[in-house]
């Protein structure tokens, strides 16, 4: 449902004691299960299929002579950069909206508050156990006491607000984040690596539904849109292992996603080199045969979930994304500019395969990595960014293009464009603006500050907050 109006979001500080408690039981198991994982990890990526595919797809980097202690040094250094993603608006989760940030001032809310405060309504035990598989993922995979109200909801706000937000660990850099879960991209900064981020292996509703007996199996158990055994995309539920990682404790979890993702196998990876092929072959390959990817794969994400509060005054959350095939050009399109400029965070666009419904073209291949700089004043006034001098102008004429080719389409359209019609709308935006509102989706080494910066340009200069 829509979210109804509601009260302005309490203040809350980064972290609640109960967070920081469950963050270093988290942290003390997975020191010991990093450690026991990274020679298995090793074996891996040095094994005679993994051996193979590094040769055919990556053979330019030289990757494939790398030792398996260099790979690991770059498996690392990769998942480190990449980016921490929120998905929103447009969820079916009963998630954060545009509407909710203009009312909630100092920080991004999590599910929880936001049902407490009564956002979706009054409580009710649709929202608890066992009809909501989150409370056997938080209580479970990821140590947070349960609730003391009935059908395991907050019984009070302390409560609500000490659990996490869910977020994808953008591994393979895409564009628009894990746009299957909205619309618009909340990127958090890094800087939440340090203490308040657990990254469990997999998708935590994915495993609880279709792997966790014990959960699945009881009555009145959610299996979300897909029956048991019905998921669309095939994973190993055999020795699945949820336990997350955290900030350079994390080889268990590469090594439990690699295994849970082990029967995808599409053109960018092999059966033999699975899950982390699929990354070496983003990260590295010689060209789109390899480096393309179909939308599924973007569900082989780790969730690595932040147990803190998201302070606009922190740059807790250091990029907004929106998706331009579905938003620009639109009076909602204005709200997230709107949004963007309230909370002084930057904002930017994303391609991805062109279309505004993702599991319609989930087969489609496609690059997934192109992002433009909202050229806006306001915009523009928080960032570094060197663009012609009239990039205001065209961006202008640009949102009045995309605004009108909505206007021209027929009621039962919805204002949806066709992708022929979004990437020639695309193309004629990026070259009007030239090359320095290109933005990539960070890499190492591309820049020296990811808490400051966003990208690179198409021009090769980083983009950062001025301040």
């Amino acid at each position: 449902p829509p979210p109804r109006a509601g009260p302005p979001s309490p203040p809350l500080p980064y972290m609640t004691g109960t967070q920081v408690r469950v963050m270093g039981l988290l942290r003390e198991r997975a020191v010991a299960l990093s450690v026991g994982a990274t020679p298995a990890l090793l074996a891996r990526l040095d094994s005679p299929g993994m051996r193979a595919h590094l040769r055919a797809c990556c053979l330019q980097s030289g990757v494939a002579e790398w030792p398996a202690a260099r790979l690991l040094s770059a498996l690392r250094e990769h998942m480190r950069t990449a980016e921490l993603c929120h998905n929103f608006d447009g969820s079916f989760e009963t998630d954060v909206t545009l509407e909710i940030m203009m009312n909630a001032t100092a920080y991004l809310p999590s599910v929880w508050p936001l049902r407490y405060l009564g956002y979706y309504g009054p409580m009710t035990a649709a929202m608890g156990h066992p009809r909501n598989p989150e409370p056997s993922a938080e209580e479970g995979i990821f140590r947070l006491p349960p609730f003391s109200g009935p059908h395991d909801l907050p019984a009070s706000w302390a409560e609500a607000s000490s659990r996490l937000q869910y977020v994808a660990h953008n591994a393979l850099r895409v564009d628009g984040g894990n746009p299957g879960f909205g619309r618009v991209l909340a990127v958090y900064s890094p800087s939440l690596w340090h203490g308040a981020v657990a990254a469990a292996p997999f998708d935590t509703g994915l495993y609880t539904m279709q792997c966790n007996a014990s959960y699945y199996n009881l009555p009145n158990a959610s299996h979300g849109h897909f029956p048991h055994g019905h998921f669309p995309l095939p994973f190993v539920c055999d020795g699945a292992d949820p336990s997350p990682g955290v900030d350079l404790a994390m080889d268990h979890a590469f090594l439990n996603n690699d295994r849970f993702w082990s029967a995808l196998v599409t053109n960018t990876t092999s059966p033999a080199a699975g899950q982390l092929g699929r990354l070496f072959s983003r990260w590295y390959g010689d060209s789109p045969r390899w480096t393309e990817l179909e939308m599924s794969e973007v569900s082989t994400y780790l969730e690595a979930n932040v147990l803190a509060h998201a302070l606009y005054s922190a740059r807790a959350v250091k990029l907004l994304v929106g998706s331009f095939a579905e938003l620009f050009g639109t009076p909602r399109g204005d709200l997230l500019r709107q949004v963007a400029a309230a909370r002084g965070v930057a904002l930017a666009w994303s391609l991805g395969t062109g279309q505004a419904d993702v599991w319609q073209s989930r087969h489609v291949r496609s690059g997934l990595d192109r992002r433009l700089l909202d050229a806006s004043d306001d915009n523009l006034r928080l960032v570094n960014a060197s663009l012609r001098a009239d990039a205001g102008k065209v961006y202008a004429a640009a949102w009045a293009r995309a605004a009108a080719a909505r206007a021209a389409l027929p009621p039962s359209a919805n204002g949806t464009l066709q992708r022929l019609t979004v990437l020639r709308l695309w193309d004629v935006t990026a070259i009007a603006l030239s090359a320095g509102a290109a933005l990539s989706v960070p890499a190492p080494g591309d820049c020296a500050n990811w808490e400051r910066c966003l990208g690179r340009s198409g021009a090769s200069s980083c983009v950062c907050y001025n301040a």
